[in-house]
């Protein structure tokens, strides 16, 4: 599957809210398992977007009890499976900006492929709404550096690899990618960073290179634990 930009559309759909409910639930409960088993305090960060769109890759793609758990994950329990392409494809196309300088990259882009062990042969005609939204990529399982190609090409790069390594059992592997890169509206001179006190977690008092500006045009958000924090907007609208 090539890189491809997000869906464009002249007047984008609405995204059913209850299945934007849903895919920010579900990325927030595995950040909270992630964060929980993470011993090491490494950095995480989960697109909820990204996770809806495998779940529901693997739930129009799959049959019994665990495709029918996926799909009432993702639109409820009385919701049928043949509303996740549209719901999916409304959520590709309210994402999607165009570029501001002309010529120039859609900001955001993404791509899913699927790999199969060659034991494994897939069906000769896939539902075509699952074909547009693996972008035509489904492939014989070559091995592991095959999926990190795949996976370094269509993030710039930014990923060089996924997977470590394949157990001998694997079937299938299916993977999506989400490229952004936009700059923020309002950008920060470099030559006003300077070092700064800043508290850690474990109330460590730490210097560390502080970005500044002064803009009354900044909106200040407030949290309920009494954190500020200030919303950034991007170039493109994001």
């Amino acid at each position: 599957a090539a890189l491809r930009p997000a869906l464009a559309a002249d007047t984008p759909p609405v995204v059913p809210d209850q299945f934007v409910q849903r895919a920010n639930a579900t990325g927030l409960s595995l950040l909270d398992a992630a964060m929980d088993a993470d011993a090491g305090g490494g950095s995480l960060a989960i697109s909820p977007a990204n996770l809806a769109r495998t779940l529901a890759l693997l739930a129009m793609a799959g049959t019994g009890d665990g495709a029918d758990a996926l799909r009432a994950r993702l639109l409820g329990p009385d919701t049928p499976v043949d509303a996740l392409p549209a719901a999916l494809t409304a959520l590709d196309q309210a994402l999607a900006r165009p570029p501001a300088a002309a010529g120039a990259a859609p900001p955001l882009s993404q791509a899913a492929s699927l790999w199969h062990a060659r034991d494994l042969a897939p069906v000769e005609t896939p539902p075509p709404d699952l074909t547009a939204l693996l972008g035509g990529g489904v492939r014989p399982l070559e091995g592991v550096e095959a999926v990190n190609g795949w996976v370094a090409e269509t993030t710039g790069g930014r990923i060089p690899a996924l997977l470590d390594r394949l157990d001998k059992e694997t079937a299938l592997v299916l993977a999506t990618t989400l490229l952004f890169k936009d700059d923020w509206s309002f950008p920060f001179d470099p030559a006003d960073t300077a070092p700064a006190p800043f508290t850690t977690a474990a109330g460590e008092r730490v210097e560390v290179a502080m970005m500044r500006r002064r803009d009354e045009r900044l909106a200040v958000r407030t949290g309920a634990q009494g954190d500020t924090g200030v919303l950034l907007g991007y170039r493109n609208g994001y």
